[in-house]
């Protein structure tokens, strides 16, 4: 087995395997195995979902929960959808009354407005 020599990278304190100066920031990023003895993964992984999070608008936000739920739920089963939704939003399941919006609108008080 070969002995590997470290040296550590000036610009950002991160033990890199070879002897060489670092000759940019990118260099001391080469080798990401050596990154995570030195800084907290747990915590880059935070920053890194904060710093995306921060520049997504509220479109985008919607969008990728959007996504993401309708990922997660096309994994489930038509039982464990039903499941779920009984279990949060019951009445989702509860039949239409269909009663239509003109319907609604014959019966409501007059205001002005909408007839």
């Amino acid at each position: 087995m070969r002995s590997m020599t470290f040296r550590r990278c000036k610009t950002k304190s991160l033990m890199l395997k070879n002897t060489s100066t670092p000759t940019s920031i990118s260099d001391c990023f080469a080798e990401p195995s050596y990154l995570f003895k030195i800084m907290n993964r747990d915590q880059l992984q935070n920053d890194y979902i904060e710093s995306i999070i921060d520049g997504m608008d509220h479109k985008d936000l919607w969008q990728y929960v959007y996504d993401t739920m309708e990922q997660n739920l096309e994994t489930y089963s038509d039982e464990e959808l039903v499941t779920e939704v009984k279990d949060y939003y019951p009445h989702l399941l509860e039949p239409e009354s269909g009663t239509s919006i003109s319907e609604l609108e014959a019966t409501a008080s007059d205001y002005g407005v909408g007839k």
